[in-house]
């Protein structure tokens, strides 16, 4: 492959591959800095031919760009937050619920890997011990776990309305 160089304003020259010259990194630079200041709306001091402009004004342009875009997106995000708090406050709920659930289930799944255990082994003691936690544990997880995927679904519902 042959090498062009390309020569920008007579001072600097640049090999490209295969192409047709391509502006050095300072006139690159240039250009940013040129169309940054066009979007944020104030004439910039340009760089003599030659001279590089210099980081601090590279880096004061960039910080002031970057206050104006974060003073847009709170103005943004002011006049959505009246309305996202009580969509806010239905999130936590279903995500509330949704943590129980999850809680509740691998609850569940440990008492049935305790009967599958007793059942297995044939072992009166271990099915007995697990039996007296039927009624007043194992049937109130059960129940939580089916109301809450009660809930849970009602409140999916709900969102897509």
């Amino acid at each position: 492959m042959a090498f062009a160089v390309g020569i920008h304003a007579g001072l600097c020259t640049q090999p490209v591959l295969g192409r047709a010259p391509a502006a050095c990194a300072v006139h690159a630079l240039r250009q940013r800095n040129a169309r940054a200041s066009r979007v944020a709306g104030r004439a910039t001091k340009r760089p003599q031919d030659g001279e590089s402009p210099s980081i601090e004004d590279t880096l004061a342009e960039d910080l002031a760009r970057l206050k104006a875009k974060r003073a847009r997106e709170k103005q943004q995000q002011g006049a959505a937050s009246d309305q996202d708090e009580s969509e806010s406050a239905r999130a936590r709920a279903a995500s509330f619920v949704q943590t129980v659930l999850v809680a509740d289930f691998f609850v569940v799944l440990g008492f049935l890997a305790w009967l599958a255990v007793a059942v297995v082994k044939n072992d009166d003691d271990l099915y007995s011990q697990w039996y007296a936690l039927w009624t007043p544990l194992i049937q109130p997880a059960l129940g939580v776990l089916m109301l809450g995927t009660i809930v849970s679904g009602v409140l999916g519902m709900g969102k897509k309305a």
